[in-house]
């Protein structure tokens, strides 16, 4: 016979994916998760992904916010990124526009006086260079093929969004 456990005997990561599975098991059509990964190790926080991946797939007319610093798991869960700075939205965009359109250009303080800087966003120093927060890096990797342009993820962006200081030229 399956040996049945208590609840106080579970262990952080079963205790966050029990509580889960009570939240879905209702299914809501509306579901706010406050930090529903946070302080889980890899596993059990690719486990509460899948299990609202599922869940998302199966009732398509279900919507959920979640509340997280752990932008990884917001990367694979979210359609839209709705970055909050000091109680204000400072962001709203898609994260599949945020992975394909944003850009990090890292440039040193001569080459940035040269540059079009229709398209910067957000500007910071760091170390010796700056980087520059762009939502069109194909225009930056086609126009000026010798400067670095990384690609961002949703870390980079919320950190040069919050660190960095908006362009002069910017609307955000």
């Amino acid at each position: 016979l399956p040996v049945k456990k208590k609840l106080r005997e579970f262990s952080t990561g079963m205790m966050a994916k029990f509580k889960v599975i009570c939240a879905l098991s209702h299914h809501p059509k509306t579901l706010i998760l406050d930090e529903p990964t946070a302080g889980l190790d890899t596993f059990a926080r690719e486990d509460i992904a899948e299990m609202l991946r599922t869940h998302m797939d199966r009732y398509e007319d279900t919507s959920m916010i979640i509340s997280s610093h752990i932008t990884s798991d917001l990367a694979t869960l979210a359609d839209d990124i709705y970055l909050i700075n000091d109680g204000k939205i400072i962001l709203h965009e898609d994260v599949d526009v945020i992975l394909s359109d944003y850009g990090l250009i890292k440039i040193n303080h001569s080459a940035y006086s040269d540059i079009d800087k229709t398209h910067i966003i957000r500007k910071r120093q760091v170390k010796d260079h700056l980087e520059l927060l762009t939502d069109e890096k194909a225009y930056y990797r086609e126009n000026y093929p010798e400067i670095i342009i990384e690609d961002c993820d949703i870390d980079k962006v919320m950190t040069n969004f919050v660190k960095g200081e908006s362009y002069e030229g910017s609307d955000r």
